[in-house]
């Protein structure tokens, strides 16, 4: 008899499945496609190798600013085959891991027989308790399926050549990414958006800064679009030069329905509902991960793994959505945490002696408080997904302004940007300030 059995192998489900291993519980993973799930195979991983190689593009075409005379050359085949390397690397990383921690590894598809019974490979597994952590899968424009001309970001991932000229559907996280990356590569991207702006659920003076980016690299973003995809692509009636087209509107979570009606599990179409420790409607059955349609990102789905592997090991915990950073890697890169409400402090990168020296100076980091305490913050800018954790510290431990403020920060930083940013909102900022 298992503690847990964890239907799939990515952040959340393996997460969860080491967590009851070292709280000395019994444990079995089981998972189709391969352990470490999209996030290693087909989405954080390799998209963050892709940047990074887009970064290294990008830098080296100023690179005269420091003295340096070079010529690179762009060989994306090459860059393909590094970048599945690396996931090949951290797949079997997860999976040594999870070798070494005792929870059993079943590759095979899980399929729910009924209450507290597993079945994989023709073997059941009878467990206390059931994790579902079945991921999430591209969502797709209505009578419109992904072929080799219209792309989800997994077919896209999965291609080992470059389309001359991208059309995109979706401005919002995923869309900006992919465009952002492979403009630096060489390929001529247009967005189109149906809302007003880009990247409408973040704050809009952040999204204006990467905006002006875009344009300047050479993107095209359409906003307010209809979209329509006979004959090409076209948006308010306008033809997009695409010779592909990547569609990304979402992703909509792995539920099976059948298997959810016969435990009694209740969910919609935005995922299986759970409590904030992650149980799901039926007992003995929790969902985490993209499944649960909380918060698709990957170190949420650590946090719930985490949640849930306590309670079924009889140690109380809870999920707190509003601490979860948000992070979008573009260029410039954009990350967010915690309430963006109350009192507003603010502080340019064009006044920070380390963006200065990077040539960097894009952006601005926002800092947002209520009654003297940190409740939230914003940036745009360099290394911005790096430095967000300092903000999401503040938050959870409701450190006052005053005493980000009085923090000493080394210089020359860019962390100093979010001191400066503290101290506009105390009133005694020293550099680029207006108090």
């Amino acid at each position: 008899m298992y503690d847990a059995v964890v239907i799939g192998g990515g952040p959340a489900g393996y997460a969860c499945a080491l967590r009851v291993s070292r709280l000395g519980g019994k444990a079995a993973v089981i998972e189709k496609s391969g352990f470490g799930g999209t996030c290693t195979h087909r989405g954080c991983i390799p998209t963050k190798f892709l940047h990074a190689s887009a970064d290294f593009l990008r830098k080296s075409r100023k690179s005269e600013m420091f003295g340096i005379k070079s010529s690179a050359e762009f060989n994306y085949s090459e860059c393909y085959r590094n970048m599945f390397r690396t996931v090949e690397t951290l797949a079997k990383s997860v999976e040594f891991t999870l070798s070494k921690s005792n929870v059993e590894m079943h590759r095979g598809e899980g399929k729910i027989k009924g209450p507290g019974i597993v079945e994989v490979n023709g073997k059941a597994l009878e467990t206390k308790n059931i994790v579902v952590a079945t991921g999430s899968k591209p969502m797709g424009l209505p009578g419109i399926p992904f072929d080799d001309f219209v792309l989800s970001s997994d077919t896209l991932i999965a291609r080992d050549s470059l389309p001359s000229t991208l059309g995109i559907v979706g401005g919002g996280y995923i869309g900006c990414e992919f465009a952002s990356i492979l403009n630096e590569f060489g390929v001529k991207v247009t967005i189109a958006e149906a809302l007003p702006r880009l990247l409408p659920f973040q704050d809009e003076e952040i999204v204006s800064v990467l905006s002006r980016a875009m344009g300047v690299s050479g993107i095209k973003a359409i906003t307010g679009a209809k979209v329509e995809i006979k004959g090409g692509m076209h948006a308010n009636g306008q033809k997009i030069e695409g010779e592909k087209i990547l569609v990304a509107i979402g992703r909509t979570p792995n539920i099976n329905e059948t298997e959810m009606g016969m435990l009694g599990v209740n969910h919609t179409k935005k995922g299986i509902e759970v409590s904030a420790g992650m149980h799901a409607s039926a007992k003995g059955v929790y969902a985490i991960g993209d499944v649960a349609g909380k918060s698709m990102l990957a170190h949420s789905s650590y946090e719930e793994a985490f949640v849930a592997a306590s309670n079924i090991m009889g140690v109380h915990a809870e999920m707190d959505y509003s601490l979860v950073p948000e992070c979008i890697f573009t260029f410039p890169e954009i990350a967010a945490v915690g309430k963006r409400e109350g009192n507003v402090g603010k502080f340019p990168f064009i006044a920070n002696s380390k963006a200065v020296i990077l040539g960097e100076k894009q952006g601005l980091v926002k800092l947002w408080a209520q009654n003297g305490i940190v409740v939230g913050g914003a940036m745009v800018g360099p290394h911005a997904t790096d430095m967000i954790s300092e903000i999401a510290v503040a938050v959870k431990n409701k450190v006052s302004v005053k005493s980000l403020a009085d923090t000493i920060h080394p210089h020359p930083t860019l962390s100093e940007a979010i001191q400066e940013a503290a101290r506009e909102l105390a009133g005694k900022q020293l550099h680029g300030g207006t108090k």
